[in-house]
């Protein structure tokens, strides 16, 4: 079994609570993922060996994951509503998809290709 040798890469100004779902876009050379308990989306870019944080956005609730929109902009999956962002970086609205009494969240997520 291989050995991975990991080490720190981006310097957050502290740490990520919960971060999880890094995901590359290859169309604008960037980056994302969220820190779940914390409500934020990250961008970074790639420079050398290391990352440099572009941006974050707070949502005002847990963020379970970021996936790529066919026409570049995001689709964000909060605790209990989906956010869409356009390619322009704007928010474009929401979809609640959880009733605010279910205990349960929106999590891991992933666009079908298809």
């Amino acid at each position: 079994m291989p050995i991975i040798h990991a080490r720190r890469c981006a310097d957050l100004g502290g740490y990520l609570t919960l971060g999880e779902g890094p995901i590359w876009d290859d169309l604008t050379g960037r980056l994302l993922w969220v820190d779940i308990a914390e409500g934020l989306l990250y961008e970074g870019s790639l420079a050398g060996d290391r990352v440099e944080i572009r941006g974050r956005r707070a949502f005002g609730e847990s963020v379970g994951a970021v996936a790529l929109a066919h026409d570049g902009g995001l689709v964000v999956a909060g605790a209990r509503r989906v956010h869409l962002i356009d390619a322009q970086g704007q928010g474009s609205g929401s979809v609640r998809l959880l009733d605010a009494d279910r205990p349960s969240r929106l999590n891991d997520a992933i666009c079908d290709p298809a």
